[in-house]
C-alpha cells in the first residue's frame, strides 16, 4: 500500500511542480528561475509541517502520499542544480553562488517554519 500511495502522490506532485514553475517563469522579469525557488520553498514548508511530531494524527499512508510522493516530486533538487550551473555559465560565479545560498537558506527556513507552526 505504501508504494501505491507514494506513486500516486508523485504522479500528482511532479505535474503540479511543472505547472506552477512554468507559470511563474513565464511571467518573471528576473534573470533566474523563480519557479523552482518558489516550489521548493512551498514544498519545504509543507515537508516541515508534516514531519512535525504534532502531526501524528496523520496516518502513515497519508504521510507517504504527502511527504515522499507529492512533496518529494513537487520539490526538485535536480532543477535547482541545473539552474545553478546555467547561472554560473551565463552570469558567473557570484550570481550562481547567491542563487544557491538563497535557495538553501530559504528552503531550510521554510522547513523549520513549517515544523514550528505545526
Amino acid at each position: 500500500m505504501s508504494i501505491l500511495m507514494i506513486s500516486f502522490g508523485g504522479a500528482l506532485g511532479a505535474p503540479s511542480r511543472y505547472l506552477i514553475s512554468s507559470f511563474l517563469n513565464n511571467y518573471s522579469i528576473l534573470s533566474f528561475s523563480i519557479g523552482t525557488l518558489v516550489v521548493n520553498i512551498i514544498g519545504c514548508f509543507f515537508i516541515g509541517f508534516y514531519i512535525s511530531e504534532t502531526s501524528e494524527v496523520i496516518s502513515e499512508n497519508i504521510k507517504n502520499f504527502l511527504i515522499i510522493g507529492f512533496l518529494g516530486s513537487f520539490t526538485t533538487f535536480s532543477a535547482f542544480t541545473k539552474e545553478s550551473l546555467e547561472l554560473y555559465q551565463t552570469f558567473g560565479m557570484t550570481n550562481s553562488f547567491l542563487y544557491i545560498l538563497v535557495n538553501v537558506l530559504l528552503c531550510l527556513s521554510a522547513t523549520y517554519l513549517g515544523y514550528k507552526i505545526s
